[in-house]
């Protein structure tokens, strides 16, 4: 039986916004983009609270092009 899930709730990757950030023409307005639809309630996989600094180092990685993603 699938999990029950709220509805309204959206999930997001960081690794898949990052990327969709990058590729970009105008990643400031990108950026805005994602901040403005994001909300306090959404899920983001793959981020725990707790000890961010893996998840920020691979952003900042992917962000600056020296991680690669697997279909680059």
């Amino acid at each position: 039986q699938p999990a029950a899930y709220r509805l309204g709730r959206r999930y997001h990757t960081p690794f898949g916004e990052s990327r969709w950030i990058r590729e970009h023409r105008d990643q400031r307005e990108a950026l805005r983009q994602v901040l403005r639809t994001t909300r306090p309630w959404d899920v983001f996989e793959f981020v725990d609270g707790r000890d961010p600094v893996p998840l920020l180092l691979t952003v900042y990685l992917l962000a600056t092009g020296r991680l690669r993603g697997r279909d680059e």
